[in-house]
């Protein structure tokens, strides 16, 4: 009887653990040994996965280690092929994957999650601009644009193809100027530019020095009020190997990754803390200030898929459907 009782047991537990994880969508792999790098660039990308920096036990017996870079480093490392676990901007990754699959490079990088929806905004030290909220209606608030050259960050990236894309569907006549965040915030302070695109936390660091600067908009919210859609910025991109050969590594960073962004909101001052004591630039004031405006939100490669999609086709760039990991 002692025997059938234990049996009888321990099917229940299997029972209860095989039902969790169909109503949880959960599946676990065994974690193998190794040597891997997780690079982030300094800002919203890197404040996303902070948390998960000094958490390296989870990990185990996986070997991770964890690095902190400019942004202007990303494609040089995705190149490389040495990098693990890369956090990017969506575009540059996807012509990583799109460059494999022409034969064009060796290795290939398969994105694993999304984690910011949108960090950027125009903003403006002219009292005259209204903001998007202020104005008629989005062409109204467009049409103040028309013949004026702004000053954007990553002209050839994101946030300029998207702004390009904004302007250009709703027939205004523009200039844009590529410029890094650090001049553009010489020039707004200095007054020799009155309008520009900006990203946070950089503009909230800049408001504390300048007291005219406003944001007239975000350029998440814009784009979704003319397409329906969100606006994917950044993500984990993964090395392709690594999905299949340590499937287990895969997923307890994606888990990690999750918790990370959820620390982030419920944290943002530690979070910002953390991410000071770990080698970040900015002030742990500023990214607590910043952190409504940050969109920092997990959401998993397939249910990310339409608005990746979506956005890289609004700028001129497509991608096949492998470019997303399924666990």
């Amino acid at each position: 009887m002692k025997k059938k009782t234990l049996l009888k047991l321990f099917s229940i537990i299997l029972s209860i653990v095989v039902m969790t994880s169909i109503f949880t969508g959960c599946q676990f792999y065994k974690i193998s040994e190794g040597e891997y790098n997780f690079v982030a660039p300094d800002g919203a990308p890197f404040l996303a996965v902070t948390e998960m920096w000094e958490n390296k036990e989870e990990f185990s017996p996986a070997n991770m280690s964890f690095e902190l870079t400019a942004e202007s480093n990303l494609a040089p490392k995705f190149q490389a092929g040495k990098d693990a676990f890369i956090t990017a901007p969506i575009n540059v990754g996807a012509n990583i994957h799109k460059a494999y699959l022409e034969g064009k490079i060796n290795v290939d990088y398969r994105l694993l999650n999304v984690v910011s929806w949108g960090v950027l905004y125009i903003v403006t030290t002219d009292d005259s601009i209204k903001s998007r909220e202020d104005s008629r209606d989005l062409g109204s608030f467009l049409n103040q644009f028309n013949d004026k050259n702004i000053p954007v960050i990553g002209l050839a990236a994101i946030p300029g193809k998207s702004l390009d894309y904004i302007l250009k569907e709703n027939g205004v006549r523009y200039e844009l100027s590529g410029s890094d965040a650090t001049t553009i915030q010489q020039s707004l302070n200095s007054g020799s530019v009155n309008i520009a695109l900006l990203g946070e936390p950089a503009i909230t660091a800049t408001k504390q020095k300048n007291s005219k600067l406003r944001s007239l908009c975000s350029i998440s919210e814009i784009y979704k009020e003319m397409t329906g859609k969100n606006f994917p910025m950044a993500g984990c991109f993964v090395r392709g190997d690594l999905v299949e050969e340590n499937k287990g590594l895969v997923s307890a960073v994606d888990r990690a990754i999750k918790s990370s962004c959820e620390y982030f909101n419920n944290n943002p001052l530690k979070a910002g803390e953390k991410a000071k004591d770990s080698g970040g630039s900015l002030p742990p004031a500023v990214v607590q200030s910043a952190a409504s405006k940050m969109n920092v939100i997990y959401k998993n490669a397939k249910d990310s898929k339409e608005d990746v999609k979506y956005l890289l086709s609004c700028i001129g760039q497509s991608i096949d459907d492998d470019l997303f990991i399924s666990l």
